[in-house]
C-alpha cells in the first residue's frame, strides 16, 4: 500500500495527504478529549511532551539520514552500471566490425529490457526476470569470439571484467528494491507521529488560537519529515526515484550511432 501511494501520487501530494491525515487526527483528538475525556487536558505535562517530541524528532532524523545514504548508494549503483557498459563498448571498438555488430546486438537486447520492462517493474519492487538470461547470452556470445593480437586479447579480458561488474551492479540494484526500513518500523514511526499529535492536542493552553497554530505547525513538520522518510524508503519508486536516463536513453543512442556507422562501412 505504501509503495502504491508513492508511485501513484506526486511527492508533494503524498506529503499533503499525510498532513491532511495528521490534521484530521488532531481534530478528532481535540474534540473527543474535550467532549468525553476532559480530565486528560493538562498544562503540567508540557515539559514531558517536549522531551518526547524531541526524542521522536531525533529518531526520525536518524532514519532519514540512513535512507538518504541508501538512496545515494542506489544512485551510485546505477551510475556505475552505466559506466561499466560504456567502458565495455569502448573496448568493443578494438574488434572487427562483424564482431562489434554481434555484441552490440546482444547489448541492445539488455538495454531494451531495462528501458521497456525492468525500470517500470522496479517501481513496484520487482525485477524483469529475463534480464539475467540476456546477461548469460552476453557471456555465451563472448565465448564465440576468438581475439587475435595483443590489443584484442587485452580488450577481451577488459570486456569480461566489465561484464562481471555489470552483473554485480545489477544484482545490487535488484537487492536494493526492498526498503531497509521494515514494515514494522514504518508502522511504529507512524504510530509515534500520531502520539506526538495527540500529546500536542491535549496540552491545553489558555490561548486557543496559539494552540491551534501549534497543532498545525506540528502536523506540517511531522508530515514533511515522515513523508520524506517514506518517499526515500523505496529508492526506485515514485517521482523522485533514481533516474535510469543514462542506461535507458544515453547508451541506446550511442549504440544506434555505432551500429549505423558500422553498417555504413
Amino acid at each position: 500500500m505504501h509503495r502504491a501511494l508513492v508511485n501513484m501520487l506526486p511527492s508533494w501530494m503524498f506529503i499533503a495527504l499525510l498532513m491532511a491525515f495528521f490534521l484530521l487526527s488532531a481534530t478528532i483528538f481535540f474534540f473527543a478529549v474535550r467532549r468525553y475525556f476532559p480530565k486528560l487536558l493538562t498544562e503540567q505535562m508540557s515539559p514531558a511532551f517536549t522531551v518526547m517530541g524531541t526524542s521522536y524528532g531525533f529518531l526520525l532524523g536518524f532514519v532519514i539520514a540512513i535512507l538518504w545514504q541508501n538512496y545515494t548508494a542506489a544512485t551510485n549503483i546505477v551510475a556505475t552500471e552505466a559506466s561499466n557498459i560504456n567502458l565495455l563498448i569502448n573496448n568493443l571498438q578494438l574488434f572487427p566490425p562483424d564482431v562489434q555488430l554481434k555484441l552490440i546486438k546482444v547489448i541492445r537486447v539488455y538495454i531494451d529490457i531495462l528501458k521497456d520492462h525492468e525500470w517500470e517493474a522496479m517501481r513496484w519492487g520487482e525485477p524483469a526476470h529475463e534480464t539475467w538470461r540476456t546477461i548469460n547470452d552476453l557471456y555465451k556470445t563472448l565465448l564465440t569470439i576468438k581475439p587475435e593480437g595483443t590489443l584484442e586479447n587485452q580488450a577481451y579480458g577488459s570486456i569480461l571484467r566489465h561484464l562481471d561488474s555489470i552483473s554485480e551492479n545489477r544484482a545490487t540494484r535488484i537487492h536494493m528494491l526492498h526498503t531497509i526500513i521494515p514494515v514494522g518500523v514504518r508502522v511504529l514511526l507512524l504510530a509515534g507521529a500520531l502520539f506526538i499529535v495527540f500529546s500536542v492536542t491535549v496540552n491545553d493552553t489558555k490561548n486557543k488560537l496559539n494552540h491551534f497554530i501549534t497543532v498545525m505547525m506540528v502536523c506540517f513538520l511531522l508530515a514533511f519529515n515522515l513523508g520524506l522518510a517514506f518517499l526515500l524508503a523505496f529508492p526506485y519508486s515514485g517521482d523522485i526515484g533514481v533516474s535510469g536516463e543514462m542506461l535507458n536513453k544515453v547508451i541506446p543512442e550511442r549504440l544506434n550511432n555505432m551500429e549505423a556507422k558500422l553498417k555504413g562501412m
